[in-house]
């Protein structure tokens, strides 16, 4: 729609697809109300915006400016035939006087006499001149336009040339509906003249209305005459064959018509006897005639009074569903909860978007429809309007109806998981720099006000080293007890090997390996390629897996992804794989019955979430699992290996490329990994796309990362 508003009213500049305005004259606007309703409802971007903004109970945005259209509308190559455009054509400006005032469209042929309303046959007219010719054609009433009409795209032969100014006005009108084009000047044109040439002479041109009769000899009936434009007194008689002919030309105009003098002069006198009438048998034809008006004035009063009840709802209802929609982005909400909400917030919303709409009547909002699976939400809202006038005639209704429909579409849930690098690398101001942008990642996809009502953000955390922590009792779940049989760590867990190692396949389908054999306090055995050593660097991190949650926590609450953020450490090798492997069994709904009812992880299949998986590490992936070997007579099952070559950087290759392929994004993060490059293939390789891998060099730009892909789920989430 292009609405006519004022600057301070804060308009928004529609574009189309292609970022040209939908219309120039006049400019493609929008009401600020209808903006923020097509951007919250996906059908525009927003290009820039004003300084002003505004609120809802729960939230604040700022006023689009300008916006572009996400749908190309292709325009139409042919102007629609419309009251402004025919003044624009025109330039603004009566065809027979030249006035600007009061214009209206005036037919060349009246429509009573079979006239149709077109580009050739509407032209702009004041409303003096319009009433003057009334029903009359440009001969009866001798009134000829400054200008041929054309259609909407006139072509070489539609131009209309200049009328030369040195001929008499009267012969100049008859040239348009002649057919006058480019050379006609020099045509002689026909037209009826009295048998003596002398009468036209001393008449100026003598175009009354006469009938030809091409039989007759009476030199009492008039002759057909041609007159040479370049000379205003040269007549020449026409007869026979031209004669017919020339007449033939004329005969649509129907010009000559003596009697529409007659028919204009009657019609003023039965007006004038009409005004001095005194007879009193007129006065109750009169009362009725009032009635009928007043009723017919009135019905349109009432109208609009229930347009103006709607828009009134409208701009309630819209306001109404924006807040729903802002709600339903941080919490889940039923039907019975949004209409709760709704009667709440009645006031604030409708309240004030309706007064001064002339009308007091109540506003029934309907019970909302949720669509899950399209995630939209619909509610209509209805009112009566008492009508004043429509009724007095006996057969409108007391009542007009009026009702509007909106739709909100509310965002999608999020689960999301952090696979956090805590090797011995980390040591120092780097796992400081960690805690930190971890931290602030959890609280810009989960704002500490909204955390309490948080119903669509679910996060998990995996810290990784040389394997991964998930408790005893769920370690002896995924390992099918070898976590004590082999004598290792009993809360520790590394990857799987055989045809599941690089799928998602429940545990109970395949089970995973333990952590290395213990080797004695907080060390485990290692082969190196020849040969069994211990080293503390093989023993599993202190933090724990914590699986999604809805809940953020805190550096005290124990079990919630601050927490464990908070504390943790840096220690061991780098079994990259393992974290990679852990990180997806938080997301995959195969290994719901591994974690509890609340961390159960949603379908591939369901629409409504959409999942994510950061992988951070600060170098290269040096660790992986194998077994059964037989080192110094000493039979292991179970041990970890140091990377000879790539094992542990392709087996989380591998497991990345199965990831991406189940739906889950992956985002990656390489801090300070420098030149090199094993690290750097793993990152990029992972990474979901080229712009879903990124770099940090310091604890600022590792901060700035980790808010920056926090921030790219929340908008995503958001508008998808």
């Amino acid at each position: 729609m292009t609405l006519a508003v004022s600057p301070g009213a804060h308009p928004a500049l529609v574009l189309n697809a292609d970022y040209r305005p939908l219309a120039y004259y006049p400019l493609s606007l929008w009401a600020w109300q209808d903006a923020v309703k097509a951007v919250f409802l996906d059908r525009v971007n927003i290009v820039s915006e004003y300084d002003i903004t505004v609120r809802s109970p729960s939230s604040e945005f700022r006023l689009p400016s300008v916006v572009s259209l996400k749908s190309y509308v292709k325009p139409s190559r042919h102007p629609a035939f419309t009251r402004f455009n025919v003044f624009l054509r025109d330039r603004f400006q009566c065809q027979y006087c030249g006035s600007r005032e009061e214009l209206t469209f005036d037919h060349l042929v009246p429509r009573s006499k079979g006239g149709q309303t077109t580009w050739d046959n509407v032209i702009t007219a004041c409303s003096p001149c319009n009433l003057r010719k009334a029903n009359k054609s440009c001969a009866d009433i001798g009134m000829w336009p400054m200008h041929l009409p054309f259609p909407d795209r006139p072509g070489p032969a539609q131009q209309r040339p200049p009328l030369p100014a040195e001929l008499p006005a009267r012969k100049l009108a008859r040239l348009p509906l002649l057919g006058h084009r480019a050379g006609a000047l020099s045509r002689p044109i026909p037209f009826v003249a009295p048998a003596d040439p002398a009468q036209a002479r001393s008449c100026g041109c003598c175009l009354s209305a006469r009938q030809f009769y091409p039989s007759s000899t009476d030199s009492s009936k008039p002759r057909l005459y041609t007159i040479d434009l370049t000379n205003r007194r040269s007549f020449v008689p026409l007869s026979g064959q031209k004669a017919r002919a020339a007449v033939s030309a004329r005969e649509w105009e129907k010009m000559l018509s003596r009697k529409s003098g007659k028919r204009f002069q009657a019609a003023r006198r039965r007006i004038r006897r009409f005004g001095e009438d005194r007879s009193g048998a007129i006065l109750p034809i009169f009362a009725i005639v009032v009635i009928l008006a007043i009723v017919v004035g009135g019905t349109g009063l009432d109208f609009a009074r229930a347009i103006n009840q709607r828009q009134s709802i409208a701009r309630g209802l819209d306001a109404a569903m924006l807040a729903v929609a802002r709600e339903l982005s941080i919490r889940n909400m039923t039907s019975e909860e949004i209409q709760s909400y709704l009667n709440a917030n009645y006031e604030a919303y409708f309240g004030a978007n309706t007064k001064g709409s002339g009308t007091e009547s109540p506003i029934v909002i309907d019970p909302p429809k949720i669509d899950t699976e399209a995630r939209v939400i619909e509610v209509s809202a209805r009112s009566r309007v008492p009508t004043y006038f429509i009724h007095l005639a006996g057969f409108g209704p007391k009542e007009l109806n009026v009702s509007v429909d909106a739709e909100a579409v509310y965002p999608k849930s999020v689960e999301a998981t952090l696979v956090l690098d805590v090797t011995g690398s980390m040591g120092g101001s780097k796992i400081s720099a960690l805690r930190n942008a971890a931290t602030s990642f959890v609280n810009t996809l989960i704002p500490p006000d909204i955390a309490p009502t948080n119903e669509k953000v679910r996060i998990a955390v995996v810290p990784y080293a040389s394997g991964v922590n998930i408790g005893t009792m769920r370690a002896t779940l995924a390992t099918k007890g070898a976590n004590a049989t082999r004598t290792s760590y009993t809360d520790c867990v590394t990857e799987r090997t055989g045809a599941q190692a690089y799928t998602d396949a429940s545990y109970i389908t395949a089970s995973v390996g333990p952590g290395t054999a213990q080797a004695g306090y907080n060390s485990g055995y290692y082969w190196n390629g020849s040969r069994a050593y211990s080293s503390s660097g093989f023993v599993c991190p202190n933090a724990e897996v914590v699986p999604l949650t809805l809940d953020p926590g805190s550096s005290s609450k124990a079990g919630t992804p601050l927490y464990t953020i908070s504390r943790l450490s840096a220690s061991g090798n780098t079994a990259g794989q393992t974290g990679v492997a852990w990180g997806w069994y938080t997301l995959s709904p195969n290994w719901s019955t591994m974690w509890p009812s609340e961390s159960k992880p949603a379908a591939y299949t369901d629409e409504r979430v959409l999942k994510y998986m950061l992988l951070m590490t600060d170098g290269d992936f040096n660790t992986w699992f194998d077994g059964p070997v037989r080192l110094d007579k000493t039979n292991y099952d179970w041990i970890a290996r140091l990377d000879q070559g790539s094992n542990s950087t392709n087996r989380a290759i591998e497991l990345c490329d199965n990831i991406k392929k189940s739906g889950i994004k992956i985002i990656t993060v390489g801090f300070q990994i420098g030149n090199l490059a094993s690290a750097k293939k793993v990152m990029s390789q992972c990474a979901s796309s080229s712009g879903d891998y990124y770099l940090a060099d310091n604890e600022a730009e590792l901060n700035a990362r980790f808010q920056a892909i926090a921030n790219q789920i929340k908008s995503t989430y958001l508008s998808r």
